[in-house]
C-alpha cells in the first residue's frame, strides 16, 4: 500500500495516484511548471488554487512598495500556498523565485536576484531578517504565524464562507474548495448548506477543509461539523510535520507559547463563541498577544480561538485535569447571568443582548454539564437562538423534579416546540409544568409559564382559552412588584382580541399597555402595530396612520416592515392603491432579504392587500427598489419617488460615469481619455458593471444606462 503523490490518500497496489482526478491535477502541475525537477526552485502545485484574488493583489502591491513582506495567519490558513502562487506567477512572467522551507533547511542559499520565499519563519525570525539584510538585490516574501520586525505585513484570513442559501454557499470559495477536494459529494441544496455550515465552523481554513473533504467519503458535512474532534486525528502523512494533521497544526503554535499564554489559550477552550477578558478570566494583554500569534481572532472587545486551536486547548484542559474546574467556573458565571429569569416576568432587553453575545458559549457549556444547571443554560440558549428543543428535552428528562431550573427549561421548550409546529410536545409540556408550578409559591415562574401556555394554545387555535389564561396571568402578577407585569399581559390580550375580531376591546388593551411600556422606557413596536391595526379596523384611519408611523421609527426590522405594511393598509382605506403598492413592494423586499416570518392573521391581511394592488405591478416593483430613507419619506406622506433601478444603489459614481459614456457610444480608449483612466481601469469597471447588472454584452450595458443613468 502506497500513498497518492497528490492528496496523500492510500493507493492500493503500487500505483502513484488514488484517482484519475489526482492524475489530472499532477499533469496540470507538470504542464505549468517552468522546468524539470532538477531545476525547480518553486515546486509545482498539484491542485487548483481557489479564491484569494484580493490577497494576491495586495501582496503583489506590497512587494512593489516594500522589499520585505510577511504573510501572517494561523497554521493551515493558506500562507504557503499563497506565497507559492505569487512565486509561480513571477516565474511564469520570466522572473526568478525560490521557495525555502525553514523547517527543513538550516542555512538557505539565496538567488542572486528575484524573489526569495522564506516559509515558516516564526521560529527563525532572526534568519529571515538577516537574509533580507545580506541580499539587498532580493525581494523577500516570508510566511509566519507572527509579524516579523522590518517586514510589511499582510494578515491572511480564512476563505470567504456562506451558510445561508444554497446559491450563496455554491459561490463561496470555501465551499468550492471542499467540493473540488471531495468530487463524490452530491451538491444538492441541503448538502450545499451543510457544506457551508461546516466551512464556517472551520473558519474557512483551507487545510481543515481539505482534511474534512477526506472524511466525506464516509460522513456527511453535518456529521463532521457535529464532531470536529474527529478532524484532529486526520492528516497527510507525506506533509510537513505541522501539516500532518489539525492537531499538529494547532500544536505548532501552541508549543511556541510561554506558560501564561498557554493558560490564556486554555481559558478560551470552552468558549467557541469567544469572550471578553472578564469572562475569560485572563488579562486582556495576553489575549491580544494570542491574536498577534495567529491563534485567536479579535472581534470588537472579544477574543475567539481558531477552531483547531480551541479543540486542542480543550484536550489540554482534560490532560492537565483542569477541565472540570473550567467548566464549573463558566457554568457559575452563566447561571448568575440568567438569574433575571426568576426576577422579571419579561426578560430585560439588556439581558437578552448579553445572552445573544454568549449564544454559542451557552450551548457548548450546557451540552458539557451533567448537573441541573444545564437546564437554565439550555433555556437561555433556546430563548435567544429559537432552537434548543432536543437539548432541553434531554436535560429535562435527566433532571430532578424539584430542580429550581425546571420552569425556565419547560417554558423555553414550549416556545421552541410550538414555534416549529410540534404541539404534541408543547401542549403536554406546558400542562405538566403548570401543574407543578401551581403547587409552589413562585408567582414569577407561574406568570411566565402562563404566557408560554397562551403561545402554545394560540398556535393550536384555542383563542378563547388563551385569553382566559392571560387574564389569570393578570391576577397572578397583580401581587408582584414588577412594573411590566400588567402592560405585557395587556399587550398579549390586545393581540388575541385582534385575532378574534374584537377590535374595540383590542384598542383599549393596547392603549393601556402602550402607556406602561412608555412609562418604563421599553420598546413598544409590537404594541404600536397592534394598536394601529385595531384603530384601522374600527375606522379610525387617521390615528392608525399616526401609530404606524411611530412604529416605523427606531424599532427592529420586523416592526419597521409591519409598519410599512400597516401604512399600505391605510393607503388602501383611503383609495390610494399606487402608494399602497409601493409600500407593499418596499416591505416585501425587506421580508425577502431578511427572511422575516409572518403569522397567519397578518398574512391573511397581506393577501387581501396584494389582491387590491394586482393592477399596479410597476408600483410594486418600484417600491422594491426604494432605499430605506426613500421608503420612510413615502410612508411619511411624501411624493411618490421616481422609479430607479436597484443597481444604482450598488454601483460607484466612477462605474456610473463609465456606464453613461458607454450609452453615449464611446469606446474604452475614449472613455479612458475622458475620465483620465488607464484602458485596463476602464475594462475592469466595465467588467464590474456587467457583474452587478447580470448582463453579458456591452450593448446591454448601454441599453440599461440609456434608461436608468442618462435619463
Amino acid at each position: 500500500m502506497s500513498v497518492c503523490a497528490v492528496c496523500g490518500r492510500d493507493v492500493p497496489g503500487s500505483g502513484i495516484y488514488c484517482s484519475n482526478a489526482c492524475r489530472q491535477r499532477a499533469y496540470r502541475g507538470r504542464r505549468d511548471d517552468p522546468g524539470p525537477p532538477s531545476e525547480r526552485t518553486v515546486p509545482f502545485a498539484a491542485d487548483r488554487f481557489f479564491g484569494r484574488t484580493t490577497d494576491l493583489a495586495t501582496v503583489r502591491r506590497l512587494l512593489n512598495d516594500h522589499r520585505t513582506v510577511v504573510i501572517t495567519g494561523p497554521t493551515g490558513i493558506g500562507k504557503t500556498r499563497l506565497a507559492l502562487e505569487i512565486a509561480r506567477q513571477r516565474v511564469a512572467r520570466g522572473g526568478q523565485a525560490k521557495l525555502v522551507d525553514l523547517t527543513r533547511v538550516a542555512d538557505p542559499v539565496a538567488l542572486p536576484s528575484g524573489l526569495l520565499v522564506l516559509d515558516t519563519c516564526e521560529h527563525r525570525a532572526g534568519l529571515a531578517t538577516r537574509m533580507a539584510e545580506e541580499h539587498p538585490n532580493l525581494s523577500v516574501l516570508a510566511t509566519s504565524t507572527i509579524p516579523l520586525p522590518g517586514f510589511a505585513e499582510h494578515r491572511l484570513a480564512g476563505l470567504p464562507v456562506a451558510d445561508r442559501t444554497a446559491a450563496e454557499c455554491l459561490g463561496s470559495d470555501a465551499v468550492r474548495l471542499l467540493l473540488d477536494r471531495a468530487p463524490d459529494l452530491e451538491p444538492d441544496d441541503d448538502a450545499l448548506r451543510e457544506a457551508g455550515r461546516l466551512c464556517t465552523a472551520l473558519d474557512g481554513s483551507p487545510f481543515a477543509i481539505e482534511l474534512a473533504a477526506r472524511m466525506l467519503t464516509v460522513l456527511t458535512p453535518a456529521e463532521i461539523a457535529g464532531d470536529l474532534f474527529a478532524l484532529l486525528n486526520q492528516g497527510f502523512r507525506t506533509g510537513a510535520p505541522r501539516h500532518q494533521g489539525l492537531r499538529a497544526a494547532a500544536r505548532w503554535g501552541y508549543d511556541l507559547l510561554t506558560d501564561p499564554l498557554r493558560h490564556a489559550v486554555r481559558a478560551l477552550a470552552l468558549l467557541p463563541g469567544g469572550a471578553d477578558a472578564e469572562l475569560a478570566g485572563v488579562p486582556e494583554e495576553l489575549l491580544r498577544v494570542l491574536v498577534t500569534r495567529s491563534l485567536a481572532v479579535s472581534e470588537m472587545d472579544r477574543y475567539r480561538l481558531f477552531e483547531p486551536v480551541r479543540l486542542l486547548a480543550e484536550e489540554e484542559l482534560r490532560s492537565l485535569n483542569e477541565y472540570d474546574a473550567a467548566l464549573d467556573r463558566l457554568a457559575t458565571l452563566f447561571v448568575h447571568m440568567g438569574q433575571t429569569w426568576f426576577e422579571h416576568v419579561m426578560t430585560p432587553e439588556a439581558d437578552l443582548r448579553r445572552w445573544r453575545e454568549e449564544v454559542a458559549n451557552l450551548a457548548h457549556v450546557a451540552g458539557a454539564l451533567t448537573d441541573d444547571r444545564r437546564l437554565l443554560l439550555a433555556a437561555m440558549w433556546g430563548r435567544v437562538s429559537g432552537d434548543g428543543t432536543e437539548l432541553l428535552r434531554h436535560a429535562l428528562a435527566h433532571s430532578a423534579p424539584d430542580s429550581p431550573y425546571r420552569a425556565p427549561a419547560q417554558e423555553t421548550l414550549v416556545y421552541s416546540a410550538a414555534g416549529v409546529g410540534e404541539l404534541h410536545v408543547a401542549l403536554p409540556t406546558i400542562t405538566a409544568a403548570l401543574a407543578e408550578e401551581r403547587t409552589r409559591d413562585r408567582p414569577v415562574n407561574l406568570a411566565r409559564l402562563l404566557d408560554a401556555h397562551v403561545y402554545a394554545s394560540h398556535a393550536a387555535g384555542d383563542l378563547l382559552g388563551s385569553i382566559t389564561r392571560m387574564h389569570e396571568r393578570l391576577d397572578v402578577t397583580a401581587r408582584l412588584d414588577d412594573p411590566m407585569a400588567r402592560p405585557s399581559s395587556l399587550a398579549r390580550i390586545a393581540y388575541l382580541r385582534i385575532n378574534l375580531g374584537e377590535y374595540a376591546a383590542a384598542a383599549a388593551a393596547a392603549e393601556e399597555a402602550l402607556k406602561g411600556y412608555r412609562e418604563n422606557g421599553l420598546p413598544a413596536g409590537h404594541v404600536l402595530i397592534n394598536l394601529g391595526v385595531a384603530k384601522l379596523f374600527i375606522h379610525d384611519v387617521d390615528t392608525a396612520e399616526e401609530v404606524f408611523r411611530e412604529a416605523m421609527r427606531g424599532f427592529d426590522h420586523v416592526t419597521f416592515t409591519e409598519a410599512l405594511e400597516g401604512l399600505a393598509f391605510v393607503e388602501l382605506a383611503r383609495r390610494q392603491p399606487e402608494r399602497a403598492a409601493m409600500l407593499l413592494g418596499a416591505a416585501a423586499q425587506i421580508r425577502e432579504s431578511r427572511t422575516l416570518e409572518v403569522d397567519a392573521w397578518w398574512q391573511a391581511r397581506l393577501d387581501e392587500a396584494w389582491q387590491a394592488v394586482l393592477d399596479h405591478d410597476d408600483a410594486v416593483r418600484a417600491g422594491g427598489w426604494l432605499s430605506r430613507a426613500e421608503a420612510v419619506a413615502l410612508a411619511e406622506g411624501g411624493p411618490v419617488p421616481p422609479a430607479r433601478h436597484p443597481a444604482l444603489a450598488v454601483l460607484t459614481s466612477g462605474q456610473l460615469d463609465v456606464a453613461r459614456l458607454i450609452a453615449e457610444g464611446l469606446t474604452n480608449r475614449q472613455i479612458a481619455q475622458r475620465l483620465d483612466l488607464s484602458a485596463r481601469g476602464v475594462e475592469e469597471r466595465v467588467r464590474q458593471i456587467k457583474e452587478v447588472l447580470h448582463v453579458r454584452s456591452r450593448a446591454q450595458v448601454a441599453a440599461w444606462a440609456a434608461r436608468w443613468v442618462t435619463s
